[in-house]
């Protein structure tokens, strides 16, 4: 953080030192987010898992939009939303979906109930 910080923080800009802040919050919360999210994948999957992480997030930034901004600052060219498109699917989608395949295969998986439940029954 000194290397990215260290030179714009002699400019004195507060705003500087609260961006810092922000990027560093981000960081652990992603951070807590990856270490908690283990136990979540063994439970739920990895796939519902980031469609559930996805669909908040993605609720979140839409609300935050529909506060700051009109309702007309959508009218963009179709361009636009073809790239933003390929990009969200590209850039964050595939890499979210790949960190919780890859933390799924590093969990232990939990058993099946409905496979115990029918040798259980086989027993009785």
């Amino acid at each position: 953080m000194a290397l990215a910080f260290g030179h714009d923080l002699q400019s004195g800009d507060r705003s500087i030192v609260l961006g810092g802040a922000l990027v560093f919050g981000s960081a652990l919360a992603y951070a807590l987010y990856l270490t908690g999210s283990g136990e979540m994948v063994a439970k739920i999957g990895a796939v519902r898992l980031t469609a559930y992480a996805s669909g908040v997030a993605s609720a979140l930034c839409i609300g935050q939009f529909l506060l700051l901004r009109p309702l007309s600052a959508l009218a963009l060219p179709h361009e636009v939303y073809v790239l933003s498109l390929l990009n969200g699917t590209l850039c964050t989608v595939a890499p979210v979906l790949l960190v919780m395949l890859g933390i799924a295969r590093r969990v232990p998986a939990r058993p099946r109930r409905s496979a115990c439940s029918a040798r259980c029954r086989r027993s009785c």
